[in-house]
């Protein structure tokens, strides 16, 4: 690679003297001019009204209490009105199968009635399909 002195030596001097004048100019942005700029736009941006950065933090426990309201009831609203009636044996499905799963348990919480109720409400729901 070609030294300095070799590139000057191969331009004409007055352009080797522009080159070096240019590269001594200094900077039309003094620390003076910085510091009026910073001021002008100080004042301009001054009278603006400020966005709210924590307006998103606000609306996001709106939207996450609300959805813990649509949670609650909707788990309440799947809760059978009598727990007795329902799959009892896991099989997927409540069938007569459930009524006889129950009644073998005999815990003493299910009384005859229920199990009877229970067994009705299986064959009339057979019947309306």
């Amino acid at each position: 690679m070609k030294g300095e002195d070799e590139i000057s030596g191969e331009l004409p001097e007055a352009l080797v003297q522009q080159l070096k004048a240019a590269e001594e100019r200094r900077s039309l942005i003094t620390a003076s001019v910085d510091r009026s700029l910073d001021g002008m736009v100080q004042a301009q941006f001054a009278n603006r009204p400020r966005r709210r950065s924590r307006a998103a933090p606000g609306w996001l426990a709106v939207a996450a209490s609300v959805l813990l309201a649509l949670f609650v009831v909707q788990s309440q609203r799947e809760l059978p009105e009598n727990p007795v009636y329902g799959d009892i044996n896991n099989s997927g499905q409540v069938n007569i199968a459930d009524v006889l799963s129950l009644a073998r348990r005999d815990d003493g919480k299910v009384t005859q009635q229920e199990l009877d109720a229970f067994a009705q409400q299986i064959v009339s729901l057979g019947d309306a399909s």
